[in-house]
């Protein structure tokens, strides 16, 4: 008798669990967003294709709770060893003299061994329009056009479907999915 009892709790429970959880947008779910959700000064993560050097065209964009350090992922269009600096999607990024660069592995990689056309990922503060970067991790095995960043919203028009993030011009599209984190 007892066991019939605590296996109906259990399924009781567990049907109140999975029936809140989905009322609640799903488990593991982000909760939708709209474009009008969207406000300057926001931190969001924004995945998408790099439609020209400074312009990513978003099909995700992620409104983030918490800021965070700014972020760009794309293909390293040109490097300058001197100035220990490179461009990733039209943004000039320098290594700091301590930042980490390796690869996919995690294995070292020294500035001058960075290649133009690999996949970069890259952290850092934006500061005066370039990035400092504290951390680099690169790869020869991404999309060509695969772009992401994250970053505050620096400003928003909502009549050109755009806004900038991170120095950056994102365009936004009906297919554009927007999410709170």
């Amino acid at each position: 008798m007892h066991g019939r009892v605590f296996r109906s709790a259990a399924l009781i429970s567990c049907v109140v669990m999975l029936t809140v959880g989905l009322a609640a947008g799903g488990f593991g779910q982000s909760a939708r967003a709209s474009a009008d959700d969207l406000q300057v000064g926001q931190t969001v993560a924004i995945e998408g294709k790099s439609a020209d050097a400074r312009t990513i065209r978003a099909s995700e964009i992620e409104i983030q709770q918490e800021p965070g350090a700014e972020k760009l992922k794309g293909r390293i269009q040109s490097i300058d060893s001197g100035a220990n600096s490179l461009v990733v999607l039209g943004t000039r990024v320098f290594a700091a003299p301590d930042a980490q660069i390796a690869a996919r592995d995690g294995s070292a990689i020294p500035f001058p061994g960075l290649q133009k056309g690999w996949m970069v990922k890259v952290k850092g503060r934006l500061q005066e329009g370039a990035l400092q970067a504290s951390e680099i991790k690169a790869s020869r095995e991404e999309a060509p056009d695969e772009a992401e960043v994250e970053g505050r919203v620096q400003s928003i028009d909502k009549a050109r479907g755009t806004m900038t993030v991170a120095g950056l011009m994102i365009r936004l599209t009906p297919a554009t999915r927007i999410k709170f984190d």
